[in-house]
């Protein structure tokens, strides 16, 4: 692996192929204070409804927690792959990648709510194990130390690697050092098992232990394929919205269509996760497993489930197998606006229900199959407001600290003339 850069040393000493491209702040229009704007005013939101239902705010920042995450998890993820595979073609967007997936200290700020309301979004904290067999069995694992001290766990190392990564290929702008992208390599390589351990795992804590007595064996590939997906489509529309304000015009239609056809990839694998663990719960009718997907198809929930088949998956589906909508700038950026759109609908559909029982079979008995319908809250869209919004202000702010492409990475001549 060190020979295939040793060739590239001489040229990498040189001046960069491009110049740097560090766009200023204030260039970025009302963005910036328009996200602020919202993250302020959607945090107090969330604070005041706290005091009129604390139990429903910890349910919609938990949601609007999760949207956050899996972005910056799935950008992680991207990251990690273009080092690992060498690849040549993602070098110029890769820079957006790298700036979202180093935002994991705010997303583990955006956690510190979730963990002081943990007793009312986690039920099993508000159970004694020794009355409850089930959680008996659990109690080795599902314990608050434990659960926090892995939360803690998960975010050193997001944040070691979003962080060091993005930190180096910056670094490599100034000093053309070939040596740096084999680092990066090297790191990708250790950080990739690393993280699908504690993506896998955050996934169980944060999500499946709403819940419990649920339990799947795939519920971390499934919100794996989410996160990769949906961070996918944010880079497709950010790279849109930067070349509307003139930036990135390296980004050719070669770089779009390639983006798309990952998005069609995922879209694919998301719906074959999906369908392959509603099939294996379905098929062995543990009620223990069914009771999910039990209260998912009852009353509105049904609709909600359906809009992700045909929102999810068909949709996105049929357009993405189109070379021409692939190559279409504009098209491509609204499917992706819609994948964001619909990852959202995704993670609703899984945290907002359990909101209705608290974890608790016997208020699910007591309502004799009368279950109750999505109910949309203010608060839902207050807590999307201050996470989103907290968090695209500091994206912002990373887009102007440094330049948009790796201008002198060793493989940016192949990216530059990338044809697919």
């Amino acid at each position: 692996m060190e020979d295939t850069l040793i060739p590239l040393a001489a040229s990498m000493n040189s001046p960069p192929t491009l110049p740097l491209q560090k766009p200023d702040f204030n260039r970025f229009g009302a963005w910036p204070a328009t996200f602020l704007a919202l993250g302020v005013l959607g945090a107090a939101a969330c604070l005041f409804g706290a005091t009129l239902n604390p139990t429903r705010a910890a349910f919609a920042w938990h949601f609007a927690f999760i949207y956050g995450f899996t972005l910056c998890a799935g950008a992680l993820f991207w990251t990690l792959l273009h080092h690992a595979t060498d690849s040549g073609w993602s070098v110029i967007p890769r820079r957006l990648a790298e700036n979202l997936a180093s935002l994991f200290p705010w997303i583990a700020l955006a956690f510190v709510p979730v963990a002081l309301a943990g007793v009312r979004l986690f039920s099993w904290m508000g159970v004694d194990p020794s009355g409850d067999p089930v959680l008996h069995g659990k109690a080795a694992y599902l314990n608050a130390p434990f659960f926090y001290g892995r939360a803690a766990v998960y975010f050193l190392a997001f944040i070691f690697f979003g962080s060091l990564l993005r930190r180096l290929s910056v670094r490599q702008d100034l000093s053309g050092a070939p040596g740096l992208s084999l680092t990066m390599r090297k790191l990708s390589y250790a950080g990739i098992p690393i993280f699908a351990m504690a993506l896998t795992f955050g996934s169980f804590d944060w999500l499946m232990g709403l819940d419990y007595r649920w339990f799947s064996t795939m519920w971390g590939v499934y919100i794996f394929s989410g996160s990769a997906l949906s961070a996918m489509a944010l880079m497709v529309v950010v790279t849109r919205w930067l070349q509307a304000k003139g930036w990135l015009k390296e980004i050719t239609v070669e770089h779009y269509h390639l983006m798309g056809k990952l998005l069609l990839a995922f879209v694919i694998f998301w719906a074959y996760i999906a369908f392959s663990q509603y099939f294996l719960i379905w098929y062995a009718n543990i009620p223990e497993e069914t009771f999910f997907f039990l209260h998912r198809s009852s009353g509105s929930w049904k609709w909600l489930s359906g809009l992700l088949i045909f929102g999810q998956f068909l949709v996105p589906f049929v357009l993405l197998l189109l070379q021409w909508t692939k190559k279409r700038v504009n098209v491509l950026t609204g499917v992706s606006v819609w994948l964001l759109l619909m990852h959202a609908v995704d993670l609703y559909w899984i945290i907002l229900p359990q909101s209705q029982f608290g974890g608790s079979r016997a208020e699910y008995d007591a309502l004799k199959g009368v279950l109750p319908g999505v109910q949309f809250h203010w608060m839902d869209f207050a807590a999307l407001a201050a996470v989103l919004g907290f968090l695209f202000y500091a994206f912002l702010r990373r887009l102007a600290s440094a330049s948009l492409i790796p201008v002198r990475d060793p493989r940016l001549e192949e990216s530059l003339h990338c044809h697919n």
